[in-house]
């Protein structure tokens, strides 16, 4: 256990050096910009949100290519790290990943409510909690189809990895435009109405968790048959 949660403290002290103070004012600016200039200024969950994935998806590969370049595989077994320890430190990262994202979402998302005033809040905060979910779901599964493929192949020649990051490139240009807030709202009501709404959300976390799971024992199996 020990060994593990070093691991994972050695995972994001190699991206460490990406989240400088100047990159993350820089992102949450970004975000910020997204929330107001939307819909006509109103307040808009998804685009930002969809952004965060996006950072959460491209992020989660950043230990794979600087492992690679300084070859940490190797380095890894002089240091008595066993590849399950690697395999399931590298998906204990994505998920504190995941969690940063949208901690850091949520702070933008308050800050935004108490900008846009009081008449928004209900509404808006319904939407941006559910685009906050739906965050966390979405990275957890792209990176569960991303890891299988860096854990086999290497992140230079897993080019395939990529395509999770496209998808949700498209999502994020696509998806805000086609839903507004007040349409997001309305499926969201609907929703609260739906018959077992819990049983149904708790059966989608259920499947979530299983994908990352089988991601999870498909990448231990790929990476043992690695060679270094």
């Amino acid at each position: 256990m020990n060994k593990l949660r070093a691991f994972v403290r050695l995972d994001f002290a190699t991206v460490a050096p990406y989240f400088t103070p100047k990159n993350l004012l820089l992102c949450a600016a970004v975000m910020l910009f997204l929330l107001f200039t939307t819909s006509g200024g109103a307040f808009t969950a998804t685009l930002p949100s969809s952004m965060g994935v996006v950072f959460a998806v491209l992020f989660v590969g950043y230990p794979f290519a600087i492992g690679e370049k300084s070859n940490m595989d190797a380095l890894y077994v002089t240091l008595s790290l066993t590849r399950k320890t690697v395999v399931a430190g590298r998906y204990l990262f994505a998920l504190a990943l995941d969690a940063c994202v949208v901690a850091m979402l949520l702070a933008l998302t308050a800050v935004s409510l108490l900008l846009t005033g009081a008449e928004a809040t209900g509404a808006a905060a319904r939407a941006a909690l559910a685009a906050l979910a739906g965050v966390f779901a979405l990275a957890v599964v792209a990176q569960a189809v991303q890891m299988p493929f860096y854990f086999r192949f290497g992140y230079s020649k897993a080019k395939i990895a990529s395509l999770p990051f496209f998808i949700i490139m498209a999502l994020f240009l696509t998806l805000p435009a086609a839903l507004t807030e007040g349409e997001l709202a309305g499926y969201l009501s609907r929703l609260r109405d739906f018959p077992n709404i819990g049983g149904i959300t708790a059966l989608a976390a259920a499947s979530v968790a299983l994908i990352f799971f089988g991601s999870y024992r498909l990448s231990l199996s790929l990476y043992k048959r690695r060679e270094f």
